[in-house]
């Protein structure tokens, strides 16, 4: 799931988030996640499926064949997997994750 960062965020990890981040927050536990949250210093992101956006219907074919189907899906697999399964190099997988987190900040 990805959450869009409204408060800067720092962690003892040393991460950093500032408003407008759109991550996954994997490094974050549940239960500070949910504290975030209900704090308002996070919100869900409602990803959309990889095929209405422009230009994407090709690679929505390509990721629906390893079982990846929206935005939020692709930028929180793992890409390495993700390389090795469609055969699409790592670097341009890094590009697309780019791409798309564009198409949630409009």
């Amino acid at each position: 799931m990805l959450f869009r960062v409204h408060t800067n965020l720092g962690f003892t990890s040393g991460i950093r988030y500032v408003p407008g981040d759109i991550e996954p927050l994997k490094e974050v536990s549940g239960t500070i996640r949910q504290i975030l949250l209900a704090r308002g210093a996070i919100s869900k992101v409602q990803a959309p499926p990889l095929h209405i956006l422009p230009g994407w219907r090709d690679r929505a074919e390509l990721f629906e064949s390893v079982g990846i189907t929206d935005v939020d899906q692709l930028i929180c697999a793992d890409l390495r997997e993700v390389s090795e399964k469609t055969q699409v190099p790592l670097s341009t997988l890094v590009l697309y994750v780019s791409v798309v987190k564009q198409f949630l900040v409009l």
